[in-house]
């Protein structure tokens, strides 16, 4: 019935058998045919066909529920043609500031480098931005519980493995952590909204610990810049983390203990065809995640 459906749809949007045909390229009495079979098979009147054509009270419940599906169509073919499954256009994508600055930049240097007709528009921001309305095409955040729409797919790009860090300066009036509960003697900056920290011993023995502190901060780079600067204890990627501790600045804390795993999702808009262009670009950042994260497990759309 895919093709009595469809001649209802643009019947109800032009209330003309003759309209509709034209725009169809059919005689008149073939889609007038076609909407007696539709309304044989559901048992029921859709349109009212005299003084004019006007859709009956079910013709209009079924419309609301038909047309939305066909938009999809049409809107997947216009991308579809427009493309020509070519990556140009732009690109509209919104991350935090690490993960612009980390995953982000290098995936728009590649694209650039590799000659893409592709513009790009960038938002650093941790505030979920409106892709059901088309502000962007691509959000990405460390942070699944943050974004609950059922407008949005979502595909988890990496693991992110995590640790406490603290300067060595830090520790020069008294003993490091040695235990969860020692958390309470020093300061700790933590991510706005965070309150508390689940450690985990070698058992697997949970240990959920208060926090306080002077910082509470959204940027990663800042807690750790001031992790380094000696005034607190913070979660970091051990990638970050371990380079600091490299370097000298950082040393782990608690190290016989283990955090929640991080991870990294992007975030598309579920009834729009991604335009090749953003597809290539989360490919890259995908890329880039996995480069930073190599012992992490593979993706997994979720």
């Amino acid at each position: 019935m895919w093709n009595e459906y469809y001649v209802f749809v643009i019947v109800a949007e032009t209330l003309s058998f003759g309209r509709a045909a034209k725009r169809l390229g059919q005689q008149a009495s073939s889609v007038s045919r076609a909407v007696s079979r539709l309304e044989e098979h559901l048992a029921l009147r859709l349109f009212d066909r005299a003084p004019k054509v006007q859709l009956t009270e079910a013709g209009e419940r079924l419309y609301v529920q038909v047309a939305r599906h066909f938009d999809s169509i049409r809107e997947a073919e216009r991308a579809l043609m427009a493309d020509n499954g070519r990556a140009s256009g732009t690109v509209r994508a919104a991350a935090p500031l690490e993960v612009v600055r980390h995953m982000f930049n290098p995936a728009i240097a590649r694209m650039i480098d590799e000659g893409f007709d592709v513009q790009f528009e960038i938002e650093a921001t941790a505030r979920v931005p409106n892709l059901v309305e088309g502000h962007v095409d691509l959000f990405v955040s460390h942070h699944r519980d943050e974004v609950s729409s059922h407008s949005l797919v979502t595909r988890r790009l990496c693991t992110i493995r995590q640790a406490l860090y603290a300067s060595p300066a830090l520790f020069r009036t008294g003993h490091a952590p040695r235990t969860p509960d020692d958390l309470l003697d020093w300061p700790c900056l933590t991510r706005l909204g965070e309150n508390s920290w689940t450690l985990f011993d070698e058992h697997g023995a949970p240990s959920r610990m208060t926090l306080n502190g002077p910082l509470a901060s959204t940027p990663a780079e800042t807690r750790l810049d001031m992790a380094v600067r000696g005034y607190g204890i913070t979660v970091a990627s051990m990638r970050m983390g371990d380079a600091g501790v490299a370097r000298g600045k950082l040393v782990r804390v608690l190290p016989g203990h283990r955090l929640h795993d991080g991870a990294l999702y992007a975030y598309l808009l579920a009834r729009r065809l991604v335009p090749r262009a953003v597809e290539v670009f989360l490919r890259y950042v995908t890329d880039e995640a996995l480069r930073q994260h190599p012992d992490d497990p593979a993706p997994a759309d979720r």
